[in-house]
């Protein structure tokens, strides 16, 4: 293997390792109860503004949830217990959509 191989290699797990950068996050059902606690990825985005003056603004978060640590495949309006802002409390956010899918895990878009 080339280094250049070798850096391609390392790289391409660089920031989804869970031992890493992992964090423990709660998924709920839409009926509330507790599916699982799983370590995800979470990718925060700054706030976005919801109306066209800026007043009113929202959390927004990307969460990975590799599948071999789920019950169940969250859906839809199920919720994840999480921290939106890095060192701050926990809130729970609810799944608006469902990113991208695959026998590795599932990347869903949470807002608080």
């Amino acid at each position: 293997m080339t280094l250049r191989q070798t850096i391609a290699a390392h790289a391409s797990g660089a920031l989804t390792r869970l031992d890493h950068f992992g964090e423990d996050v709660i998924v709920i059902t839409s009926g509330g109860s507790v599916l699982t606690t799983v370590q995800a990825i979470v990718h925060r985005f700054d706030v976005e503004p919801t109306e066209a003056t800026g007043r009113v603004v929202r959390l927004s978060a990307m969460v990975f949830l590799p599948t071999a640590d789920l019950v169940a495949t969250p859906v839809h309006g199920d919720e994840i217990r999480v921290a939106m802002r890095i060192g701050g409390s926990t809130t729970d956010a609810r799944i608006v959509r469902i990113e991208s899918q695959d026998e590795g895990g599932i990347e869903v878009e949470v807002l608080a």
